[in-house]
Protein backbone atom coordinates (compact mmCIF):
# COMPACT_ATOMS: atom_id res chain seq x y z
CA UNK A 1 0.00 0.00 0.00
CA UNK A 2 2.81 2.44 0.84
CA UNK A 3 4.61 1.74 -2.42
CA UNK A 4 1.36 2.28 -4.33
CA UNK A 5 1.03 5.71 -2.73
CA UNK A 6 4.61 6.55 -3.69
CA UNK A 7 4.02 5.53 -7.28
CA UNK A 8 0.66 7.29 -7.69
CA UNK A 9 0.32 10.15 -5.20
CA UNK A 10 3.97 11.16 -4.81
CA UNK A 11 4.79 10.39 -8.48
CA UNK A 12 8.01 8.64 -7.41
CA UNK A 13 8.05 6.08 -10.21
CA UNK A 14 11.67 5.00 -9.98
CA UNK A 15 12.82 1.58 -11.05
CA UNK A 16 13.52 0.52 -7.47
CA UNK A 17 10.04 1.53 -6.31
CA UNK A 18 8.41 -0.35 -9.17
CA UNK A 19 10.42 -3.49 -8.40
CA UNK A 20 9.63 -3.23 -4.68
CA UNK A 21 5.95 -2.72 -5.48
CA UNK A 22 5.80 -5.86 -7.64
CA UNK A 23 7.76 -7.87 -5.09
CA UNK A 24 5.44 -6.65 -2.33
CA UNK A 25 2.34 -7.73 -4.24
CA UNK A 26 3.80 -11.18 -4.97
CA UNK A 27 4.91 -11.57 -1.35
CA UNK A 28 1.47 -10.58 -0.06
CA UNK A 29 -0.31 -13.05 -2.35
CA UNK A 30 2.04 -15.90 -1.39
CA UNK A 31 1.82 -15.11 2.33
CA UNK A 32 -1.97 -14.84 2.26
CA UNK A 33 -2.31 -18.10 0.33
CA UNK A 34 0.11 -19.86 2.68
CA UNK A 35 -1.80 -18.61 5.74
CA UNK A 36 -5.14 -19.59 4.24
CA UNK A 37 -4.14 -23.15 3.36
CA UNK A 38 -2.15 -23.87 6.52
CA UNK A 39 -4.78 -22.39 8.84
CA UNK A 40 -7.54 -24.27 7.05
CA UNK A 41 -5.69 -27.57 7.35
CA UNK A 42 -4.71 -27.07 10.99
CA UNK A 43 -8.17 -25.77 11.87
CA UNK A 44 -9.87 -28.84 10.42
CA UNK A 45 -7.56 -31.32 12.15
CA UNK A 46 -9.11 -34.14 14.18
CA UNK A 47 -6.66 -33.38 17.00
CA UNK A 48 -7.94 -30.60 19.26
CA UNK A 49 -5.01 -28.51 20.47
CA UNK A 50 -4.75 -26.26 23.51
CA UNK A 51 -4.23 -23.22 21.31
CA UNK A 52 -6.57 -20.29 22.00
CA UNK A 53 -7.37 -20.22 18.28
CA UNK A 54 -8.67 -23.79 18.15
CA UNK A 55 -12.25 -23.68 16.93
CA UNK A 56 -15.10 -25.93 15.93
CA UNK A 57 -15.44 -23.77 12.81
CA UNK A 58 -12.06 -22.47 11.66
CA UNK A 59 -13.47 -20.49 8.73
CA UNK A 60 -14.37 -17.49 10.91
CA UNK A 61 -10.80 -17.03 12.11
CA UNK A 62 -9.31 -17.58 8.64
CA UNK A 63 -11.74 -15.18 6.96
CA UNK A 64 -11.29 -12.53 9.65
CA UNK A 65 -7.49 -12.46 9.41
CA UNK A 66 -7.33 -12.77 5.63
CA UNK A 67 -9.97 -10.17 4.74
CA UNK A 68 -8.74 -7.74 7.41
CA UNK A 69 -5.36 -7.68 5.69
CA UNK A 70 -7.15 -6.91 2.41
CA UNK A 71 -8.91 -3.94 4.01
CA UNK A 72 -5.59 -2.70 5.39
CA UNK A 73 -4.09 -2.86 1.91
CA UNK A 74 -7.07 -1.12 0.33
CA UNK A 75 -6.96 1.67 2.92
CA UNK A 76 -3.55 2.71 1.58
CA UNK A 77 -4.55 2.22 -2.04
CA UNK A 78 -7.65 4.40 -1.69
CA UNK A 79 -5.56 7.39 -0.65
CA UNK A 80 -5.05 7.97 -4.36
CA UNK A 81 -8.81 8.40 -4.85
CA UNK A 82 -11.20 11.04 -3.45
CA UNK A 83 -11.88 11.04 0.28
CA UNK A 84 -15.43 9.77 -0.06
CA UNK A 85 -14.10 6.46 -1.40
CA UNK A 86 -12.27 5.90 1.90
CA UNK A 87 -15.51 6.56 3.78
CA UNK A 88 -17.25 4.04 1.55
CA UNK A 89 -14.51 1.53 2.36
CA UNK A 90 -15.07 2.23 6.08
CA UNK A 91 -18.77 1.45 5.73
CA UNK A 92 -17.97 -1.77 3.86
CA UNK A 93 -15.64 -2.73 6.70
CA UNK A 94 -18.43 -2.02 9.20
CA UNK A 95 -20.73 -4.37 7.28
CA UNK A 96 -18.00 -7.05 7.20
CA UNK A 97 -17.40 -6.80 10.95
CA UNK A 98 -21.16 -6.96 11.55
CA UNK A 99 -21.21 -10.31 9.75
CA UNK A 100 -18.29 -11.46 11.91
CA UNK A 101 -20.21 -10.46 15.04
CA UNK A 102 -23.22 -12.50 13.90
CA UNK A 103 -20.97 -15.52 13.40
CA UNK A 104 -19.19 -14.92 16.72
CA UNK A 105 -22.49 -15.17 18.59
CA UNK A 106 -22.36 -18.93 17.86
CA UNK A 107 -19.15 -19.41 19.88
CA UNK A 108 -16.90 -20.83 17.17
CA UNK A 109 -13.83 -21.11 19.43
CA UNK A 110 -13.41 -23.80 22.05
CA UNK A 111 -12.24 -21.35 24.71
CA UNK A 112 -14.62 -18.80 26.18
CA UNK A 113 -11.74 -16.34 26.48
CA UNK A 114 -11.09 -16.54 22.73
CA UNK A 115 -14.75 -15.89 21.92
CA UNK A 116 -14.82 -12.88 24.25
CA UNK A 117 -11.56 -11.58 22.75
CA UNK A 118 -12.63 -11.77 19.11
CA UNK A 119 -16.17 -10.52 19.75
CA UNK A 120 -14.79 -7.60 21.76
CA UNK A 121 -12.31 -6.75 19.00
CA UNK A 122 -15.16 -6.81 16.47
CA UNK A 123 -17.19 -4.37 18.56
CA UNK A 124 -14.16 -2.11 19.02
CA UNK A 125 -13.46 -2.17 15.29
CA UNK A 126 -17.01 -1.12 14.43
CA UNK A 127 -16.86 1.66 17.03
CA UNK A 128 -13.62 3.02 15.60
CA UNK A 129 -14.98 2.83 12.04
CA UNK A 130 -18.08 4.79 12.99
CA UNK A 131 -15.92 7.32 14.85
CA UNK A 132 -13.77 7.69 11.75
CA UNK A 133 -16.86 8.16 9.59
CA UNK A 134 -18.40 10.80 11.89
CA UNK A 135 -15.13 12.70 12.41
CA UNK A 136 -14.76 13.18 8.65
CA UNK A 137 -17.63 15.67 8.78
CA UNK A 138 -15.69 17.94 11.16
CA UNK A 139 -12.96 20.22 9.87
CA UNK A 140 -10.70 19.91 12.92
CA UNK A 141 -11.74 16.91 15.04
CA UNK A 142 -10.40 16.80 18.60
CA UNK A 143 -7.81 14.03 18.96
CA UNK A 144 -8.28 13.79 22.74
CA UNK A 145 -11.98 13.06 22.34
CA UNK A 146 -11.17 10.37 19.79
CA UNK A 147 -8.66 8.75 22.17
CA UNK A 148 -11.18 8.78 25.02
CA UNK A 149 -13.80 7.23 22.74
CA UNK A 150 -11.29 4.55 21.78
CA UNK A 151 -10.75 3.65 25.45
CA UNK A 152 -14.50 3.61 26.01
CA UNK A 153 -14.94 1.26 23.03
CA UNK A 154 -12.36 -1.11 24.52
CA UNK A 155 -14.10 -1.26 27.89
CA UNK A 156 -17.59 -1.57 26.42
CA UNK A 157 -16.47 -4.14 23.84
CA UNK A 158 -14.94 -6.64 26.24
CA UNK A 159 -17.41 -6.06 29.08
CA UNK A 160 -20.35 -6.34 26.69
CA UNK A 161 -18.93 -9.54 25.17
CA UNK A 162 -18.51 -11.12 28.61
CA UNK A 163 -22.06 -10.21 29.62
CA UNK A 164 -23.47 -11.45 26.33
CA UNK A 165 -21.84 -14.89 26.56
CA UNK A 166 -22.84 -15.22 30.22
CA UNK A 167 -26.49 -14.47 29.46
CA UNK A 168 -26.38 -16.70 26.38
CA UNK A 169 -24.89 -19.57 28.37
CA UNK A 170 -27.64 -19.39 31.01
CA UNK A 171 -30.32 -19.23 28.32
CA UNK A 172 -29.07 -22.25 26.37
CA UNK A 173 -28.47 -24.28 29.51
CA UNK A 174 -32.14 -23.87 30.42
CA UNK A 175 -33.11 -25.27 27.03
CA UNK A 176 -31.58 -28.65 27.94
CA UNK A 177 -33.14 -29.01 31.40
CA UNK A 178 -35.75 -31.78 31.55
CA UNK A 179 -38.22 -31.78 34.43
CA UNK A 180 -38.34 -35.56 34.58
CA UNK A 181 -34.57 -35.74 35.24
CA UNK A 182 -34.06 -32.99 37.79
CA UNK A 183 -33.29 -35.51 40.55
CA UNK A 184 -30.64 -37.34 38.52
CA UNK A 185 -28.30 -34.91 36.78
CA UNK A 186 -26.77 -37.48 34.41
CA UNK A 187 -30.03 -39.25 33.57
CA UNK A 188 -30.94 -39.50 29.89
CA UNK A 189 -34.51 -38.47 28.98
CA UNK A 190 -36.64 -40.57 26.70
CA UNK A 191 -36.17 -40.26 22.95
CA UNK A 192 -39.51 -38.61 22.36
CA UNK A 193 -38.73 -35.91 24.94
CA UNK A 194 -35.37 -35.20 23.37
CA UNK A 195 -36.81 -35.17 19.87
CA UNK A 196 -39.56 -32.81 20.91
CA UNK A 197 -37.01 -30.46 22.47
CA UNK A 198 -34.86 -30.37 19.35
CA UNK A 199 -37.87 -29.65 17.17
CA UNK A 200 -38.99 -26.95 19.61
CA UNK A 201 -35.57 -25.29 19.23
CA UNK A 202 -36.06 -25.45 15.41
CA UNK A 203 -32.77 -27.20 14.85
CA UNK A 204 -34.30 -28.94 11.87
CA UNK A 205 -34.62 -25.60 10.04
CA UNK A 206 -31.13 -24.11 10.40
CA UNK A 207 -27.90 -25.98 9.76
CA UNK A 208 -25.70 -23.41 11.47
CA UNK A 209 -27.94 -23.33 14.54
CA UNK A 210 -28.00 -27.11 14.78
CA UNK A 211 -24.20 -27.33 14.63
CA UNK A 212 -23.90 -24.51 17.14
CA UNK A 213 -26.09 -26.35 19.65
CA UNK A 214 -24.13 -29.54 19.00
CA UNK A 215 -20.86 -27.71 19.72
CA UNK A 216 -22.38 -26.27 22.88
CA UNK A 217 -23.39 -29.77 24.03
CA UNK A 218 -19.83 -31.04 23.52
CA UNK A 219 -18.18 -28.02 25.16
CA UNK A 220 -20.49 -28.04 28.18
CA UNK A 221 -20.84 -31.86 28.37
CA UNK A 222 -24.64 -31.92 28.35
CA UNK A 223 -25.14 -35.61 29.18
CA UNK A 224 -28.70 -35.67 27.86
CA UNK A 225 -27.40 -35.48 24.28
CA UNK A 226 -23.87 -36.90 24.42
CA UNK A 227 -24.94 -40.10 22.70
CA UNK A 228 -25.54 -40.48 18.97
CA UNK A 229 -29.10 -39.14 19.14
CA UNK A 230 -28.43 -35.49 18.23
CA UNK A 231 -25.93 -36.46 15.53
CA UNK A 232 -28.53 -38.70 13.97
CA UNK A 233 -31.03 -35.85 14.16
CA UNK A 234 -28.68 -33.35 12.50
CA UNK A 235 -27.69 -35.75 9.72
CA UNK A 236 -31.33 -36.47 8.99
CA UNK A 237 -32.28 -32.84 8.40
CA UNK A 238 -28.95 -31.41 7.18
CA UNK A 239 -27.23 -34.06 5.12
CA UNK A 240 -24.34 -32.07 3.64
CA UNK A 241 -20.61 -32.72 3.52
CA UNK A 242 -19.95 -29.81 5.90
CA UNK A 243 -22.26 -31.30 8.51
CA UNK A 244 -20.82 -34.78 8.06
CA UNK A 245 -17.24 -33.61 8.50
CA UNK A 246 -18.20 -31.43 11.45
CA UNK A 247 -19.77 -34.37 13.27
CA UNK A 248 -16.98 -36.77 12.25
CA UNK A 249 -14.34 -34.44 13.65
CA UNK A 250 -15.98 -34.46 17.08
CA UNK A 251 -17.00 -38.12 17.15
CA UNK A 252 -13.56 -39.49 16.26
CA UNK A 253 -12.16 -38.06 19.51
CA UNK A 254 -13.86 -40.79 21.59
CA UNK A 255 -12.98 -44.44 20.84
CA UNK A 256 -16.42 -45.58 22.02
CA UNK A 257 -17.95 -43.86 18.96
CA UNK A 258 -16.06 -46.02 16.45
CA UNK A 259 -19.11 -47.97 15.26
CA UNK A 260 -21.19 -44.89 14.52
CA UNK A 261 -18.10 -43.11 13.22
CA UNK A 262 -17.63 -45.81 10.59
CA UNK A 263 -21.16 -45.19 9.32
CA UNK A 264 -20.61 -41.45 8.93
CA UNK A 265 -17.15 -41.97 7.46
CA UNK A 266 -18.36 -44.40 4.81
CA UNK A 267 -21.07 -41.90 3.89
CA UNK A 268 -18.64 -38.96 3.71
CA UNK A 269 -16.04 -40.62 1.46
CA UNK A 270 -18.71 -41.18 -1.19
CA UNK A 271 -19.21 -37.44 -1.61
CA UNK A 272 -17.44 -35.60 -4.41
CA UNK A 273 -18.00 -32.04 -3.18
CA UNK A 274 -15.25 -32.01 -0.54
CA UNK A 275 -12.62 -29.29 -0.30
CA UNK A 276 -8.96 -29.89 0.58
CA UNK A 277 -9.43 -29.35 4.34
CA UNK A 278 -12.22 -31.93 4.49
CA UNK A 279 -10.12 -34.45 2.57
CA UNK A 280 -7.31 -33.84 5.04
CA UNK A 281 -9.69 -34.47 7.95
CA UNK A 282 -10.94 -37.75 6.48
CA UNK A 283 -7.37 -38.94 5.86
CA UNK A 284 -6.58 -38.27 9.53
CA UNK A 285 -9.71 -40.10 10.63
CA UNK A 286 -8.70 -43.10 8.53
CA UNK A 287 -5.31 -43.23 10.26
CA UNK A 288 -6.96 -42.92 13.68
CA UNK A 289 -9.30 -45.78 12.86
CA UNK A 290 -6.41 -48.00 11.75
CA UNK A 291 -4.46 -47.11 14.88
CA UNK A 292 -7.36 -48.05 17.15
CA UNK A 293 -8.35 -51.31 15.53
CA UNK A 294 -7.18 -54.38 17.41
CA UNK A 295 -7.42 -57.00 14.66
CA UNK A 296 -5.53 -56.89 11.39
CA UNK A 297 -7.67 -55.99 8.41
CA UNK A 298 -7.30 -57.01 4.80
CA UNK A 299 -5.37 -53.84 4.06
CA UNK A 300 -2.85 -54.54 6.82
CA UNK A 301 -2.47 -58.15 5.65
CA UNK A 302 -1.63 -57.00 2.13
CA UNK A 303 0.85 -54.47 3.49
CA UNK A 304 2.79 -57.01 5.52
CA UNK A 305 2.90 -59.33 2.50
CA UNK A 306 4.50 -56.56 0.45
CA UNK A 307 6.99 -55.80 3.21
CA UNK A 308 7.94 -59.44 3.53
CA UNK A 309 8.43 -59.62 -0.23
CA UNK A 310 10.73 -56.57 -0.17
CA UNK A 311 12.66 -58.12 2.72
CA UNK A 312 13.16 -61.40 0.85
CA UNK A 313 14.37 -59.57 -2.24
CA UNK A 314 16.88 -57.67 -0.13
CA UNK A 315 18.03 -60.91 1.50
CA UNK A 316 18.67 -62.47 -1.90
CA UNK A 317 20.51 -59.36 -3.06
CA UNK A 318 22.73 -59.49 0.01
CA UNK A 319 23.50 -63.19 -0.56
CA UNK A 320 24.34 -62.56 -4.20
CA UNK A 321 26.62 -59.69 -3.23
CA UNK A 322 28.65 -61.76 -0.77
CA UNK A 323 28.87 -64.68 -3.21
CA UNK A 324 30.32 -62.61 -6.04
CA UNK A 325 34.11 -62.34 -6.40
CA UNK A 326 34.07 -58.94 -8.17
CA UNK A 327 31.94 -56.38 -6.26
CA UNK A 328 29.94 -53.88 -8.28
CA UNK A 329 29.71 -50.27 -7.00
CA UNK A 330 26.49 -49.63 -8.89
CA UNK A 331 24.92 -52.63 -7.23
CA UNK A 332 25.82 -51.23 -3.83
CA UNK A 333 24.26 -47.85 -4.64
CA UNK A 334 20.98 -49.34 -5.88
CA UNK A 335 20.79 -51.78 -2.96
CA UNK A 336 21.41 -48.97 -0.49
CA UNK A 337 18.49 -46.98 -1.94
CA UNK A 338 16.18 -50.01 -1.74
CA UNK A 339 17.34 -50.65 1.83
CA UNK A 340 16.50 -47.11 2.92
CA UNK A 341 13.09 -47.27 1.26
CA UNK A 342 12.23 -50.62 2.86
CA UNK A 343 13.41 -49.40 6.25
CA UNK A 344 11.16 -46.34 6.05
CA UNK A 345 8.21 -48.57 5.11
CA UNK A 346 8.84 -50.79 8.13
CA UNK A 347 9.10 -47.76 10.43
CA UNK A 348 5.84 -46.35 9.07
CA UNK A 349 4.04 -49.65 9.57
CA UNK A 350 5.35 -50.05 13.12
CA UNK A 351 4.18 -46.54 13.91
CA UNK A 352 0.66 -47.32 12.69
CA UNK A 353 0.56 -50.75 14.40
CA UNK A 354 2.73 -50.46 17.53
CA UNK A 355 1.04 -53.43 19.25
CA UNK A 356 1.19 -55.86 16.33
CA UNK A 357 3.46 -58.76 17.28
CA UNK A 358 3.40 -60.04 13.69
CA UNK A 359 4.78 -56.77 12.35
CA UNK A 360 7.50 -56.63 15.00
CA UNK A 361 8.60 -60.23 14.39
CA UNK A 362 8.88 -59.65 10.65
CA UNK A 363 10.74 -56.38 11.22
CA UNK A 364 13.29 -58.26 13.35
CA UNK A 365 14.11 -60.44 10.33
CA UNK A 366 14.67 -57.30 8.27
CA UNK A 367 16.86 -55.69 10.95
CA UNK A 368 19.09 -58.77 11.25
CA UNK A 369 19.28 -60.12 7.71
CA UNK A 370 19.20 -56.86 5.74
CA UNK A 371 20.09 -53.88 7.93
CA UNK A 372 22.43 -55.72 10.35
CA UNK A 373 21.04 -53.62 13.19
CA UNK A 374 21.32 -56.14 15.99
CA UNK A 375 20.74 -53.61 18.78
CA UNK A 376 17.37 -52.57 17.36
CA UNK A 377 16.47 -56.23 16.85
CA UNK A 378 17.12 -56.97 20.52
CA UNK A 379 14.98 -53.96 21.52
CA UNK A 380 12.17 -55.20 19.26
CA UNK A 381 12.38 -58.66 20.83
CA UNK A 382 12.06 -57.06 24.27
CA UNK A 383 9.08 -55.04 23.01
CA UNK A 384 7.30 -58.28 22.03
CA UNK A 385 7.84 -59.63 25.55
CA UNK A 386 6.33 -56.47 27.02
CA UNK A 387 3.30 -56.66 24.72
CA UNK A 388 2.72 -60.29 25.71
CA UNK A 389 2.93 -59.21 29.35
CA UNK A 390 0.16 -56.64 28.83
CA UNK A 391 2.07 -53.50 27.89
CA UNK A 392 0.22 -51.21 25.47
CA UNK A 393 2.33 -49.07 23.11
CA UNK A 394 -0.67 -47.66 21.29
CA UNK A 395 -1.03 -43.98 22.28
CA UNK A 396 -4.36 -42.52 21.18
CA UNK A 397 -3.32 -38.89 20.74
CA UNK A 398 -6.72 -37.91 19.38
CA UNK A 399 -8.50 -38.97 22.56
CA UNK A 400 -5.68 -37.61 24.72
CA UNK A 401 -5.96 -34.16 23.14
CA UNK A 402 -9.72 -34.24 23.62
CA UNK A 403 -9.27 -35.07 27.31
CA UNK A 404 -6.78 -32.22 27.69
CA UNK A 405 -9.12 -29.79 25.99
CA UNK A 406 -12.19 -30.91 27.93
CA UNK A 407 -10.90 -32.36 31.23
CA UNK A 408 -14.39 -32.17 32.78
CA UNK A 409 -15.33 -35.37 30.96
CA UNK A 410 -12.87 -37.28 33.15
CA UNK A 411 -13.26 -35.19 36.31
CA UNK A 412 -17.04 -35.55 36.40
CA UNK A 413 -17.00 -39.25 35.56
CA UNK A 414 -18.67 -38.94 32.16
CA UNK A 415 -16.05 -41.09 30.43
CA UNK A 416 -13.27 -43.34 31.68
CA UNK A 417 -9.58 -43.19 30.77
CA UNK A 418 -10.23 -45.33 27.68
CA UNK A 419 -12.91 -43.04 26.27
CA UNK A 420 -15.92 -45.19 27.17
CA UNK A 421 -19.03 -43.50 28.53
CA UNK A 422 -19.65 -44.18 32.24
CA UNK A 423 -22.84 -42.19 32.78
CA UNK A 424 -24.65 -44.30 30.17
CA UNK A 425 -24.04 -47.47 32.15
CA UNK A 426 -25.10 -45.87 35.42
CA UNK A 427 -28.34 -44.48 34.06
CA UNK A 428 -29.22 -47.72 32.33
CA UNK A 429 -28.94 -49.58 35.65
CA UNK A 430 -31.08 -47.10 37.58
CA UNK A 431 -33.68 -46.30 34.93
CA UNK A 432 -36.98 -48.13 34.92
CA UNK A 433 -38.81 -49.84 32.13
CA UNK A 434 -41.67 -47.33 32.05
CA UNK A 435 -39.76 -44.59 30.28
CA UNK A 436 -38.41 -47.12 27.81
CA UNK A 437 -41.81 -48.48 26.88
CA UNK A 438 -43.37 -45.02 26.58
CA UNK A 439 -40.70 -43.83 24.16
CA UNK A 440 -40.25 -46.98 22.10
CA UNK A 441 -42.73 -46.05 19.35
CA UNK A 442 -41.32 -42.57 18.77
CA UNK A 443 -37.76 -43.88 18.91
CA UNK A 444 -38.49 -46.50 16.25
CA UNK A 445 -40.18 -43.99 13.96
CA UNK A 446 -37.35 -41.49 14.33
CA UNK A 447 -34.60 -44.06 13.84
CA UNK A 448 -36.22 -45.47 10.72
CA UNK A 449 -36.61 -42.05 9.13
CA UNK A 450 -33.05 -41.09 9.96
CA UNK A 451 -31.61 -44.31 8.62
CA UNK A 452 -33.36 -43.85 5.29
CA UNK A 453 -32.02 -40.31 4.97
CA UNK A 454 -28.41 -41.26 5.66
CA UNK A 455 -28.55 -44.45 3.53
CA UNK A 456 -27.34 -46.63 6.40
CA UNK A 457 -28.34 -47.98 9.79
CA UNK A 458 -27.19 -45.49 12.41
CA UNK A 459 -26.99 -46.89 15.91
CA UNK A 460 -27.43 -45.03 19.19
Amino acid sequence: GTMFVRLTVLKDSGTINIVLFVVGIVEYIITSAFFFFTSSVIGSSAYFSLSPFTAFNHRIYVNLVTISSVFLLLSNVFEFFPEWTILALVLVHVAFMALIIIQMTRRPFLRLFSNILFLGISFISIGNDLLRFVSSFFEEPNGLIGFICFLVFIVLGFVGSSIFYNVQNNYIKKQFIFETNEDNKNAIPSDDERLERLLYLKLDQSKSKALYYYDYIISNHITSYLDFFIVKFIIQYHHSIDVLCHCIRVMCCLPSNNRNLNVLYSDAIKRRDMDFSQRFLLSQVQKIKILRQSASSTQTGERIKDLKQHTKELQNSMKNFWSTTTPDVGFLISTSAILKKTKSLWEESLTEFPNSIQYIEESIIFLIECNCDFVSAIKSRNKIDLIEAGKNFNVDMCFRQFARTFPEYLKQGIIDVKGNFIYNQKTQKTSGNQSTSSSSNSSKNFSSSSSSSSNSGLEV
